[in-house]
């Protein structure tokens, strides 16, 4: 016997809605349902942790192991979030900064008005009155996006915050990405065998994608925390603390696999931005 209506169990056929225990639906579309039907599934992306790094008493930083994703790249983008607790310091929230040639990037706060990041030991982006002056306890996105194809090298590099672009005021002429044998440092400079510029906040939602990123791509990305997988490109993913359910010194990665840990008490916190 078929039904032709809706709310009817333990039936055949139906073409309604709300039907349980049935063989085929043609109607609504069901969390759980038999095969043949579209299972409606909610998103498992939520923030919840962020990195904390207080430089009070000791030290704090994060370190994983070699990243190599960007090796060699013509194109290159990265992406995070942070909350400054001192903006008069020199400070720097990421790097992948050897010694002599091992020196594949670092991005540095100077103050609260200027941004410098290298490459290869070499300044691509710099900018000494920012249009946005940072203020402490508050949460930031950064984007800075690489193409060595780009003509001229104060153009290679673009630096966006809170998704709006800056000026570059200085640039060279590097053409790929340097390859690195150097671990990746969150919250801390490596120059040599020595570390400093040590970070003193919260930091969240680190990302690295092996492809320039456009501006409507960096829009969607400043404008909250969200599910990177959704854009291409992305070849590695730390969210601070929500792969390791905020607890414990182990940053796991959540594209990537280059895993690292967390000193000298760093750890996670449940600050983080919206």
């Amino acid at each position: 016997m078929s039904d032709w209506g809706q709310g009817v169990v333990n039936n055949t056929i139906e073409w309604g809605r709300g039907s349980t225990n049935n063989t085929i639906d043609w109607g609504a579309v069901y969390a759980d349902s038999p095969s043949g039907d579209t299972a409606l599934e909610t998103s498992g992306f939520a923030n919840a942790y962020s990195l904390g790094l207080n430089q009070t008493a000791v030290d704090q930083y994060a370190e994983l192991g070699n990243v190599t994703s960007i090796n060699g790249s013509a194109e290159a983008s990265w992406s995070f979030w942070v909350k400054r607790d001192d903006v008069t310091k020199f400070e720097v929230p990421i790097s992948q900064y050897g010694a002599n040639n091992d020196r594949l990037f670092q991005f540095r706060f100077v103050g609260n008005n200027r941004i410098d990041f290298f490459i290869k030991g070499a300044i691509m982006w710099k900018d000494t009155s920012l249009n946005v002056t940072f203020a402490n306890d508050t949460w930031y996105n950064i984007i800075v996006t690489y193409n060595g194809a780009t003509s001229g090298g104060i153009n290679k590099c673009n630096l966006y915050i809170n998704g709006v672009k800056e000026t570059n005021t200085a640039g060279s002429n590097i053409t790929t990405m340097p390859s690195s044998t150097t671990n990746f440092n969150i919250g801390r400079l490596q120059t040599a065998i020595t570390y400093n510029n040590f970070f003193d906040g919260n930091i969240d939602e680190i990302a690295l994608f092996n492809k320039e990123l456009s501006q409507s791509e960096v829009t969607a990305i400043a404008s909250a925390p969200s599910d990177l997988t959704d854009h291409d490109g992305l070849t590695d993913w730390w969210r601070c603390g929500d792969n390791d359910g905020g607890t414990g010194t182990t940053l796991t990665a959540a594209v990537g696999g280059v895993n690292g840990a967390l000193y000298n008490s760093a750890s996670y916190e449940t600050n983080v931005p919206t």
